[in-house]
């Protein structure tokens, strides 16, 4: 396969706005293969990626020619992405590159050119192989080499041979690894199994966390509830025992409703701890009321209604040498 780009000539001849083959060793036509202006930034691109790739730098000529197709959809420049991915050894990519440009091409290009096209990708198809994968839960997401390629199950993907890495993630599974040997031509099939897992429900409206159907215990509400009822028993007894012990000495100093001046702020004083027991109490009745509510209440209420499948959950897990959640919220 040619490993050649452009020759500076037929650079200047396409930044100009004019198609021509990609190949400096290929004989220039009498009159171009098509011919559609490119936008200043389409060329910019173009000239990159000619620049980087006689560089030898082909991650950033590949970059700069996809820039370039995006901007100007002319098919010459998908030829030139192909080649680039040969360099990097992505023959799938290289492959899906050539049929790409013959199909845009049509009829616009010469036969001779559509021959050496041909020979280039019957080579890469002893480059590739197919894989179909399918996972035991279904609509997971699959990468290859850390690329997303889609959703099982996926039949007949094209790969590059050599060792791969397929990755299937599921919202309420650990992800689940396995690498694979794919030689040209092989035609396999994959199969990923998700591990199951005990799943921790957190649903705020139920009365208990379950770990596959077991309780866990109360609600965490009901402690909060009655640890809010406790600590304003305890504020209120406090400040109401203050607020007595103040009554007293106001009743002994004062004759009815006349209080001496120096007793005047011991009233209020008095108003103070009153408001505060007031309070205290206050809350005490309330986290009662809550506490009680999530121990006696809501129980009958998880029973009578099954869980419903769109409440949030988290899934710890332990796989190989990592660890971690996976849920649904």
């Amino acid at each position: 396969m040619k490993t050649r780009l452009l020759s500076a000539l037929l650079a200047a001849s396409l930044l100009g706005g004019i198609v021509r083959p990609a190949f400096a060793d290929d004989a220039a036509p009498s009159a171009p293969a098509s011919s559609a202006p490119l936008s200043a930034e389409a060329k910019m691109h173009f000239a990159r990626g000619v620049k980087l790739y006689s560089e030898e730098d082909y991650r950033g000529a590949l970059v700069e020619f996809k820039r370039a197709h995006e901007l100007s959809g002319i098919p010459l420049v998908l030829y030139n992405i192909g080649q680039t991915q040969f360099q990097l050894r992505d023959y799938a990519g290289a492959l899906q590159s050539f049929e790409r440009y013959l199909a845009a091409s049509g009829g616009q290009i010469s036969e001779a050119r559509k021959q050496q096209v041909d020979k280039d990708m019957e080579d890469l198809r002893g480059r590739v192989g197919k894989v179909s994968i399918e996972t035991s839960v279904p609509n997971a997401e699959i990468s290859v080499d850390d690329v997303s390629i889609g959703r099982a199950p996926l039949t007949s993907v094209v790969l590059s041979s050599g060792v791969r890495k397929i990755v299937a993630t599921h919202p309420e599974h650990p992800p689940v690894t396995k690498t694979i040997e794919i030689a040209g031509g092989d035609d396999v099939h994959v199969r990923l199994e998700f591990s199951p897992s005990a799943r921790v429900r957190l649903d705020v409206p139920a009365s208990d966390a379950s770990q596959d159907g077991r309780s866990l215990g109360p609600h965490p509400l009901v402690f909060v509830g009655y640890g809010a009822a406790v600590a304003g028993l305890a504020v209120g007894g406090i400040f109401g025992a203050l607020a007595l012990g103040t009554k007293s000495d106001l009743d002994e100093s004062c004759h009815g409703r006349v209080c001496p001046k120096a007793d005047q702020s011991r009233g209020d004083t008095l108003t103070t701890q009153a408001t505060i027991s007031t309070v205290g109490f206050g809350v005490a009745a309330a986290g009662a009321l809550v506490g009680s509510y999530f121990l006696f209440v809501a129980p009958a209420k998880s029973t009578r209604h099954p869980e419903s499948a769109s409440r949030p959950s988290v899934t710890p897990y332990l796989a190989g040498t990592g660890a971690g959640l996976v849920g649904r919220f």
